[in-house]
């Protein structure tokens, strides 16, 4: 299971009453292999002191039993210290049950939860849910309907899509967050539920440092700066100058506090050195509906929602947020083609996992997701919607959101925004 490598337990605590082991005397903890471990003991699954043990179907187990009947037990998680960089490699995460008698502590049993790369062999074996923190119809879940569609026929096993909107996202996230970390539970995760989000919200249900594991980015699409046809502006330059004669006057609408259309507008605001207030909508189409009734005179919106009612010529688009033009409507500038050198920001998504997830599974779902994402059929509905494919590693992805996080909670800061 472990092969030959050495196990040495670093442990935190034994219990409420007893110190944290130092680092010296961790040094003096005996060393064992696990092969050892294996051959010496009782067979796997067995119990300890008659207490039910109970781990996932199908990952083996065994029972380390030192001394002691325990009168009381307590269960915490730890790393084995020589194996910690193997358990941040998808290795295994090993549960120590701790127990006392008479003051003397006891090492009770050592459980073997996620094992090695033989015991996710058969994964996937049954369906994969894909969490969507959108409605039906929305761009995420249009998005996570194209990949899951090709990604069901990579992986054997069917994708099931199940849609949880609200709170910006985060009911949707925080599900996948307390999922069991087995592969079968994923979600898309994307610039505003797992990174803008944090910059506006001071109470979270879920750290998504901590509870949630990176798979792969997926997708990007530029915002797109709009306004009113009623709004007498044709670019950038005439809209900065139109908000500074009219200081306070104008007002452009989001999706809520923390998304990154808000993001979008707040650091639009700080660049232009303009007064243009911030109007939080609970959702895009009434968002949507007061821009085309002039009652907002602006707002960014996400690029698949917005280039159909460019092109119906319900609103006015003036430039895209991202570094570059983007091919869906390559006739738009940036902004800061259009008077503010610097200022970019992308929408973006992709997977995510609960953050225990063993990396032999996040490997097997990142490269289906890569795979999937060169499909023909997969580009040319993306490219449709003004998405652009990104895929890489998990280890990538994860580098990038912890960019984002320090990008946009220095902007917040900047402008103002406090978490409510």
């Amino acid at each position: 299971m472990f092969g030959q490598q050495t196990l040495k337990s670093t442990i935190l605590e034994f219990n409420d009453h007893s110190p944290p082991v130092t680092a010296q005397a961790e040094q003096s903890l005996p060393e064992v292999t696990a092969d050892a471990v294996a051959n010496a003991l009782p067979a796997a699954g067995s119990s300890c002191a008659g207490e039910n043990q109970t781990h996932h179907a199908g990952v083996p187990k065994i029972r380390y039993a030192l001394s002691g009947r325990p009168t009381s037990t307590r269960r915490g998680w730890f790393k084995t210290g020589a194996l910690r960089n193997h358990w941040q490699q998808g290795g295994n995460l090993v549960q120590i049950n701790r127990s006392r008698h008479f003051g003397a502590l006891a090492l009770c049993s050592i459980v073997a939860v996620a094992g090695s790369v033989d015991s996710f062999a058969a994964y996937p074996d049954r369906p994969i849910r894909w969490i969507v923190p959108g409605a039906a119809g929305s761009g995420v879940d249009a998005s996570a309907r194209i990949i899951a569609n090709e990604l069901s026929q990579i992986m054997g096993q069917q994708i099931v899509i199940d849609n949880r909107p609200g709170a910006g996202g985060a009911i949707g996230i925080d599900l996948v967050a307390k999922a069991s970390p087995d592969g079968y539970v994923m979600a898309s995760g994307n610039s505003t539920n797992i990174v803008m989000n944090r910059t506006a919200r001071a109470k979270f249900p879920y750290d998504p440092d901590r509870d949630l594991r990176a798979v792969v980015e997926t997708h990007s699409q530029p915002n797109v700066l709009v306004v009113s046809l009623v709004l007498p502006v044709t670019n950038v330059a005439e809209l900065i100058d139109y908000a500074k004669k009219n200081p306070g006057k104008l007002m452009y609408s989001s999706s809520g506090n923390g998304s990154s259309l808000h993001l979008a507008g707040e650091l639009f605001r700080l660049m232009s050195g303009t007064e243009i207030g911030h109007v939080p909508y609970a959702s895009v189409p009434v968002a949507m509906n007061d821009l085309f009734g002039g009652r907002v005179p602006m707002t960014f919106g996400n690029m698949s929602a917005i280039a159909p009612q460019v092109k119906a010529g319900k609103v006015r688009a003036l430039a895209v947020t991202s570094a570059t033009r983007s091919a869906l409507m390559p006739d738009l500038p940036t902004v800061a083609e259009s008077g503010l050198p610097g200022y970019e920001i992308v929408a973006w998504g992709g997977i995510v996992v609960p953050g225990p997830t063993p990396r032999d599974i996040v490997n097997k779902l990142n490269a289906a997701t890569n795979k999937a994402l060169q499909a023909p059929a997969v580009k040319e509905k993306m490219t449709a919607l003004g998405l652009e494919i990104v895929g890489g590693s998990a280890e990538e992805f994860a580098k990038f959101i912890r960019r984002e996080y320090v990008k946009w909670s220095d902007v917040a800061r900047k402008v103002g925004i406090k978490p409510e």
